[in-house]
């Protein structure tokens, strides 16, 4: 309804069955932050131009997100959706927190300013975000995850892997950190990382004299 569309709401706190749809989901242009929990939405691809927080989460039957128009969204938090399996960030220069859950296997996208992101829990296997050099918090315990190549993150300051049973199994290289000074804390408990490989990240932590620092 037109109405609703151009109605004053900045702030939308709703859920239930009702919403199972694009267009029972539409939301007013002047939404800054939103919320949406307990629907019947299976896909979700509207974002108001003013929209800078978006919060999907126990939605049952969400498998599709798509946020491949640039929008203004600052926070993502897509957690505790079991069958949400496709999230398509495309470019979204203003994020900086991402929260993704169930099944999601892939993840890429142009996240310049991503600072935190957490895609733990889930079946992701690969990370792709090579221009995400502001990013300082990743934690990705108990996924599917078997490598990384870190070295783009120049400001990561917390590595969480903890629980990813692949991770560096039959493996010489399977974590390449940043060439920085900012890295505080790395968990690579209950992984399959070589003693060799784990000797190195140490001597790398070491040799640049990081002070204060926690290796898992």
């Amino acid at each position: 309804e037109t109405w609703w569309k151009n109605s004053r709401i900045i702030e939308l706190k709703s859920g239930g069955s009702e919403i199972d749809s694009p267009e029972t989901a539409k939301l007013p242009n002047a939404c800054v932050k939103v919320e949406l929990s307990n629907t019947n939405l299976s896909e979700f691809n509207y974002i108001p131009t003013n929209l800078v927080s978006l919060s999907l989460k126990n939605n049952k039957f969400l498998q599709n997100v798509n946020l491949t128009s640039e929008t203004n969204l600052q926070t993502v938090d897509f957690d505790k959706n079991e069958f949400l399996h496709n999230v398509d960030v495309g470019t979204q220069k203003n994020l900086t927190d991402l929260n993704l859950g169930g099944q999601i296997r892939t993840l890429a996208g142009e996240l310049p300013e991503l600072e935190t992101l957490d895609v733990s829990n889930t079946e992701l296997n690969r990370i792709d975000l090579n221009d995400a050099t502001k990013l300082k918090n990743l934690v990705a315990s108990n996924t599917k995850i078997k490598s990384i190549d870190a070295r783009s993150y120049q400001s990561l300051e917390v590595l969480n892997l903890s629980g990813c049973t692949d991770f560096g199994k039959d493996q010489i290289t399977s974590l390449l950190l940043p060439d920085s000074y900012a890295l505080k804390d790395i968990d690579l408990s209950d992984t399959s990382v070589q003693s060799e490989e784990l000797g190195k990240v140490l001597n790398e932590l070491d040799a640049k004299n990081i002070e204060d620092g926690s290796v898992k």
